[in-house]
């Protein structure tokens, strides 16, 4: 980390506010007169004030609205402890894209930046994926969201003792037989599907979740196999298109009512900024910030956010690719035919 305190400075004149860094105000690059009267060009004397502007703004947000830590999956066994980095993407199949603003003669304008390896996750498919009910890690959808289960075992202990089903394989039938139990039909509406970065093979259902878990829990319990069979769905990180994200740029979760504000800001002061509104699937209220890595008052800007509690997520990131390389390893030992090892991803079938 860069520290500012040991940065060589320049005094703005500016009543309250504090000596300049020297990589912001860059007096060297002015007129000699200018530097004698301690009077910037008019560029430069923008880009000073809106760093006084961005320290103060970042002084007088509230410690309470901070953006929480991004996590690589979250806790239980259902849909809402699946963290979408997917939903970064854009929905129409295009490329990864940010938006933000640049600093023009005329002033800032809107921009947009697409990135030239695709999109920041691939999906992939393959129909007729066989596995054991043993293999379901998670739960799409389920009434009981609100509650959480260690493990879909748990789960299903739990309604099946709410059920006072027996422990057999009469209790088991029962579970299956459930009308909401899709899984076991010819045609079956549900499916599987995994994010690599999250690892955990989980079932797309429609219903039936509290039956299928007692299933699966009586299953497990007798010992019994209960092979199953429906398209899988893989959604994994475009590491090449992360790689291109993080070498332009340091990325910061900001509180979204803050983020155009701190936009204008940090794009007077360095030429550029971009933001990427975060889902809800994977923070509530957040953006990210994008400052550019364009020379010395990068880290500067950046420190200024990280001083005020707005940490660089790099290492979320890194997190991900390698939760993704871990989880492809055990994927391949556990479904060889469905992620072999010499390629990336599953094949399409």
């Amino acid at each position: 980390m860069t520290d500012v305190t040991a940065q060589r400075k320049w005094s703005s004149g500016v009543s309250g506010a504090a000596e300049i860094p020297w990589a912001v105000a860059r007096p060297d690059l002015w007129p000699w007169w200018r530097r004698q009267l301690s009077r910037p060009p008019a560029v430069d004397r923008a880009r000073i004030l809106a760093w006084i502007d961005l320290q103060k703004r970042l002084r007088a947000i509230d410690q309470g609205s901070l953006p929480k830590q991004l996590g690589v999956r979250g806790e239980g066994v259902f849909g809402n402890s699946i963290r979408h980095v997917e939903w970064l993407d854009s929905w129409d199949g295009a490329p990864f894209e940010i938006c933000g603003l640049v600093r023009t003669t005329s002033g800032l304008r809107r921009s947009r930046l697409a990135c030239p390896e695709g999109r920041l996750t691939q999906r992939s498919g393959i129909d007729g994926f066989e596995f054991d009910i043993s293999d379901i890690e998670g739960i799409g959808n389920s009434k009981s969201s609100d509650r959480c289960f260690a493990s879909v075992k748990a789960f299903g202990l739990d309604f099946a003792t709410y059920d006072k089903a027996s422990v057999d394989v009469a209790g088991l039938s029962r579970m299956l037989s459930h009308r909401e139990v899709r899984i076991l039909r010819r045609d079956p509406g549900d499916a599987v599907g995994v994010r690599l970065w999250d690892g955990r093979l989980f079932l797309y259902n429609a219903g039936g979740s509290h039956h299928f878990a007692g299933a699966h829990y009586i299953a497990s319990e007798i010992k019994m196999c209960v092979p199953l069979r429906a398209r899988l769905e893989v959604i994994e990180l475009n590491v090449p298109a992360v790689r291109w994200l993080l070498a332009r740029f340091t990325p910061i979760s900001i509180p979204r009512d803050t983020a155009n504000a701190a936009s204008r800001l940090v794009a007077q002061v360095l030429g550029s900024s971009y933001t990427l509104p975060i889902p809800g699937g994977l923070a509530r209220a957040t953006e990210l910030l994008l400052v550019p890595e364009v020379g010395e008052a990068s880290p500067l800007v950046v420190e200024q956010f990280e001083c005020s509690g707005m940490p660089r997520i790099n290492r979320w990131f890194e997190e991900l690719i390698r939760a993704q390389q871990e989880h492809r390893a055990a994927l391949t030992r556990r479904f060889p035919t469905a992620f072999p090892v010499d390629i990336q991803a599953p094949r399409v079938v």
